[in-house]
């Protein structure tokens, strides 16, 4: 699994989808370290992770890395995390380092 930030991330980013919180900084992540691995499940439901089996994913914005650690976990075989903001781009990277992926 890949994380992508600094300036290739915001380049990304920029292009899909610019927003003033993630060129301020002003981003919050809304989930607690008790929603995860299982928000998407929550979501979704396991069916997803049955349409997702054998591609990649690419979460754009991905934050903290959590949906896209997930998906990975779960069943897509590999995930591209794509963050601008530095701090939860470095914990991103940290999440997918913990979980192996």
């Amino acid at each position: 699994m890949g994380i992508i930030g600094g300036r290739l991330g915001l380049a990304i980013l920029n292009r899909f989808a610019p927003s003033k919180e993630m060129q301020t900084g002003n981003w919050k992540s809304p989930l607690t370290e008790t929603e995860f691995p299982f928000r998407l499940q929550g979501f979704f439901g396991e069916r997803f992770f049955e349409e997702i089996r054998g591609k990649t994913v690419v979460d754009f914005g991905c934050g903290t890395g959590r949906d896209v650690v997930e998906m990975v976990l779960r069943r897509a075989p590999e995930g591209i995390g794509l963050e601008i903001q530095t701090t939860a781009h470095e914990t991103a990277r940290k999440l997918a380092e913990t979980y192996d992926v």
